[in-house]
C-alpha cells in the first residue's frame, strides 16, 4: 500500500521540523512538502497533489482559512485538510472548519495522537474534538433560529438521530454500534445526511446542525478526552496499523514523542536568542511568497472563452502592489460557468480549477530557456463549450426566480448552457477591498454563491419515473411501454395504510401503461413498479445514469444526486416518484434525457473544450466526453416516444416546440413535511431537428418561484424555460 503523502503549512519553522520528524518516522506516512503561508501552502498542494494537509490557522498574508477555500475549491480532488492549532476555542478554527477543514488538532496533542489524526483523515474519517466542536459553535456559530433549517424536514426521523450522533464525534463503526444497524445502513444514512444538508463531507453536516440550533451546544465535559483515546486504540476499539502493537512500536512511539517534545522545548528556550536570525529569515520567505502573489497579478490573466470571445478581463489596479484584478463581461449571466477570481477570497469552479494556466504559471507554457531563467510566461485561455444564445435564454427565462438550469448536447456531452439564479457578478468581489459585497454575499438566504446546477441535490419528484421505467424495460417486464401493467388506483405499499394516490383524479391511472403512466404522471403505476423491481434494481438503473457518483466532475464537481440504500417498502415505492430520499441537481435529470436521446448512450458532461496557451496551441483537449451505454438502443426508443406523448399530449405541453421532436418529463416535488411548503418544480427533455441534425437534452428546476403551491408544476414553470433553451440550441 502506498504512504499517505502530506504537506506541512505553519509559519514557524520548528514546528514544522518537529512535526516532519513525527511523521516520517512512520512507514505508511510521507511528508512531501512545507509552507510557511496560506498562499504558498496553496501553490504546493496544487503542484504536489498530497492526500492529507496538516495547515496551521495563523500564517501571514494568506492565513489557514483562506488557504483551505482556495485549495478545496479549485481541485478537482482536494486532499484532507487538518487544522492544527493551539487553542481548542480559537475563533479561527471554527471558521476553518465552516471551510471544508475535515478537523483539527491541537498542537499539544501526543505524537501518537498526531500520526493516527493523519491515517483517520486519509482515509476520509473526519476529525472533531467533540467538546471543542461544542464550544466553538455556542460561543462563534449557533444564533438558535426561530425556525428550524429548510433541510431537516427532509430528515427521516432515523437520519436525524445519526446526525445527532455524528455531532458527538462518533465514527460510522460507533454510530452502528449505538443504533444496532450495520455499517452498510449507517453509510447510507450517513450519505443521505450529507445530501440533504447539503454538506461536503461530515464535519460540514455537523456545523450545519450546530449552527442551525438542529444540535444544541452544551457543556464541554469529558469528550474531548474520550476522543483522544478513541484516537490512540483506533475507531473501531483496535488498533489500526502503525500503533503501538509491539515493544518496538511502543518505544518509537514514545521516542517520537519525545523528539517532538524536545524540540517544541527548544524553540521556546531558544527563541529569545536566535528570534533576530529566525525573523529576518522568516520574513525572506513571506517576502518570496509575498512576490509570488505580485507576480501573479503583474500582468493581465488569461481569459475564459465563450464561442470565440473572453467573458473575462483584466483591470489596471490604481494602488498597491497588485497590478491587475480581474474583471467580467455579463459576469452575473456566466457566474454559474466561470465562477469567480478574487485577490481576497480566492477562485472557484473554471477560474480556480485552471488558475495555473490562468495567471501564467503553468509549467506547460514555459520553454526549456524560461524555466531556467524563471521568465514568467504569457497566460493561456480556457476555451468552454457554452452557446451564448442557450445561456442567454435560460438565464433570462429564470430571472428572479430561485432555480437553475442545464443544456447538454447529447451526442457530445458539450454543456451548452449552465445557469443558476440568483446570481451575482465576480467583479464585485475580484478585488482586495470588497468585504462588504462579501459578507452580503455569504449572508443572502438564497445563496446565490451556490451553484445549484451542480451542488444542491434536490428531490426529482416525478422526473425520476424516468429511470424507474428505464429500470422496468430493461428487466423485461413490459415489452414496450404500451403494455398495461397490473397497477391498482390508489396503490397501498406493503406495510402501510397510506394510500400513493395520484394529482389528477381523474386520470386513467389504473393498470394504465408506461406511456399513459408517463403523460399523466401516474404515481400508483410507478410506485407499485419500483417495489416490484426491488430497490436494488432500481438503485442499479440510477447509478448508471450516474446517481450515487461521487466524482462527478463537468469539470467543475457536482454533488452527488442520490438513490437511497435500506429502505422499507414504502420508502421504496416513494422513491419510484422521486420522493422519499431520493435527490438528484439539474446536471443529473440533464444527464438522464441526454442518454435516452443518443440512444442510450450517454457521454461525459463537460463544459470546457479545450485549454490553450497564448499562441493558441492546445494544451488540452475535450472535444468530446467519455461514452457508455445505459439502456438497449430499443429501451431508448420507446422511452422517447413516451416522452414525446408527454409532450404531445400530456403533463408537458408547454415545451412544444414547432418543426422539432420534443419528449420530455414534468415533476413536482414534495417540501418540507407533510408536503407544507411550496413544492420544486422540475422538466426535464430533449429536442431534435431533423433538418440540421441538432440535439439538446435540458434539465429545469424551480426551487421557488414565489408563486401559490397551487400554481406550481412542472407544465407551468419549469417546461417553458426548457422550450426557450432547447429552441436557442437547435436554432444557434
Amino acid at each position: 500500500m502506498s504512504a499517505i503523502r502530506v504537506v506541512i503549512a505553519d509559519d514557524e519553522r520548528m514546528v514544522r521540523t518537529a512535526l516532519r520528524v513525527i511523521l516520517d518516522a512512520e512507514p505508511d506516512l510521507e511528508v512531501i512538502g512545507e509552507a510557511s503561508t496560506g498562499a504558498e501552502a496553496v501553490s504546493v498542494v496544487r503542484e504536489l497533489r498530497p492526500d492529507v494537509v496538516l495547515m496551521d490557522v495563523r500564517m501571514p498574508e494568506i492565513d489557514g482559512i483562506r488557504a483551505t477555500e482556495q485549495i478545496l475549491g479549485t481541485l478537482a480532488e482536494p486532499p484532507r485538510i487538518v487544522v492544527v492549532t493551539t487553542f481548542e476555542n480559537d475563533s479561527y478554527v471554527y471558521d476553518a472548519l465552516r471551510a471544508g477543514a475535515a478537523g483539527f488538532l491541537l498542537k499539544r496533542a501526543a505524537a501518537e495522537e498526531l500520526v493516527q489524526a493523519v491515517r483517520l483523515v486519509a482515509r476520509s474519517d473526519s476529525l472533531l474534538f467533540p467538546s471543542a466542536l461544542r464550544s466553538l459553535a455556542a460561543e462563534y456559530g449557533s444564533r438558535q433560529p426561530a425556525a428550524p433549517p429548510p433541510w431537516a424536514a427532509r430528515l427521516t426521523e432515523r437520519e436525524a438521530d445519526v446526525l445527532r450522533l455524528m455531532a458527538t464525534g462518533l465514527t460510522n463503526a460507533e454510530i452502528a454500534g449505538r443504533m444496532g444497524v450495520g455499517p452498510a445502513t449507517t453509510k447510507t444514512h450517513v450519505a443521505a445526511v450529507l445530501a440533504k444538508t447539503g454538506a461536503r463531507d461530515r464535519t460540514q453536516a455537523v456545523i450545519a446542525a450546530y449552527e442551525s440550533g438542529f444540535v444544541s451546544p452544551r457543556g464541554r465535559g469529558d469528550g474531548h478526552e474520550e476522543f483522544l483515546r478513541n484516537l490512540r486504540k483506533g475507531t473501531n476499539g483496535e488498533r489500526l496499523p502503525g500503533s503501538r502493537s509491539s515493544l518496538r512500536g511502543m518505544n518509537k512511539t514514545i521516542r517520537n514523542a519525545a523528539v517532538f517534545s524536545l524540540l517544541l522545548v527548544l524553540a521556546l528556550l531558544v527563541r529569545a536568542t536566535w528570534v533576530q536570525a529566525y525573523e529576518a529569515t522568516a520574513l525572506a520567505d513571506n517576502d518570496k511568497n509575498r512576490r509570488k502573489i505580485i507576480a501573479q497579478y503583474a500582468q493581465p490573466l488569461g481569459d475564459i472563452v465563450v464561442a470565440g470571445s473572453a467573458v473575462t478581463g483584466s483591470k489596471r489596479t490604481t494602488g498597491g502592489d497588485l497590478a491587475y484584478k480581474r474583471t467580467y463581461t455579463d459576469g452575473a449571466l456566466y457566474a454559474a460557468v466561470t465562477g469567480y477570481s478574487s485577490q481576497a477570497y480566492g477562485a472557484t469552479q473554471l477560474e480556480g480549477i485552471y488558475s495555473h494556466v490562468l495567471d501564467g504559471t503553468d509549467s506547460r507554457l514555459k520553454n526549456p530557456i524560461d524555466a531556467l531563467t524563471g521568465k514568467q510566461q504569457e497566460p493561456g485561455d480556457v476555451l468552454t463549450t457554452i452557446d451564448p444564445a442557450v445561456q442567454k435564454a435560460g438565464y433570462q427565462a429564470l430571472g428572479d426566480t430561485k432555480g437553475a438550469a442545464v443544456a447538454i448536447d447529447p451526442k457530445t456531452g458539450k454543456i451548452l448552457g449552465m445557469v443558476s439564479t440568483p446570481s451575482y457578478d465576480p467583479s464585485k468581489i475580484s478585488g482586495t477591498t470588497d468585504g462588504e459585497t462579501w459578507q452580503k454575499l455569504l449572508a443572502d438566504p438564497d445563496k446565490p454563491l451556490v451553484n445549484r446546477a451542480l451542488r444542491q441535490p434536490l428531490p426529482p419528484g416525478s422526473t425520476f419515473k424516468l429511470v424507474v421505467a428505464a429500470a422496468a424495460l430493461e428487466d423485461g417486464r413490459y415489452a414496450s411501454v404500451d403494455a398495461r401493467t397490473d397497477s391498482p388506483d390508489p396503490y397501498t405499499p406493503p406495510g402501510t395504510s397510506r394510500a400513493l394516490e395520484n394529482e389528477n383524479k381523474s386520470a386513467p391511472c389504473e393498470n394504465a401503461s408506461l406511456r399513459t403512466a408517463l403523460q399523466y404522471s401516474c404515481n400508483n403505476v410507478f410506485g407499485k413498479l419500483a417495489v416490484d423491481l426491488g430497490q436494488d434494481k432500481v438503485r442499479a438503473m440510477a447509478e448508471k445514469f450516474g446517481f450515487n457518483d461521487t466524482k462527478q466532475d463537468s469539470p467543475v464537481r457536482a454533488l452527488p444526486s442520490v438513490y437511497p440504500t435500506g429502505m422499507d417498502k414504502p420508502s421504496t415505492a416513494y422513491s419510484g416518484i422521486g420522493q422519499f430520499d431520493v435527490t438528484a441537481t439539474p446536471l443529473q435529470m440533464a444527464m438522464v434525457s441526454a442518454a435516452i436521446a443518443n440512444d442510450g448512450v450517454m457521454r461525459s458532461p463537460h463544459m470546457v473544450s479545450k485549454v490553450v496557451d497564448a499562441d493558441g496551441s492546445t494544451l488540452n483537449s475535450y472535444e468530446d466526453g467519455a461514452s457508455q451505454r445505459i439502456v438497449s438502443s430499443s429501451t431508448a426508443e420507446q422511452l422517447r416516444s413516451a416522452m414525446v406523448t408527454v409532450v404531445d399530449k400530456g403533463t408537458g405541453t408547454n415545451a412544444r416546440i414547432d418543426g422539432a421532436e420534443v419528449g420530455g418529463k414534468t415533476g413536482t416535488a414534495q417540501h418540507g413535511e407533510n408536503n407544507s411548503k411550496t413544492p420544486y418544480a422540475w422538466f426535464t427533455s430533449y429536442a431534435k431537428d431533423s433538418s440540421t441534425g441538432k440535439e439538446v437534452a435540458v434539465a429545469v428546476l424551480i426551487e421557488d418561484s414565489g408563486a401559490a403551491r397551487s400554481e406550481v408544476s412542472g407544465n407551468g414553470l419549469a417546461a417553458p424555460i426548457a422550450k426557450k433553451m432547447m429552441a436557442a440550441a437547435l436554432t444557434s
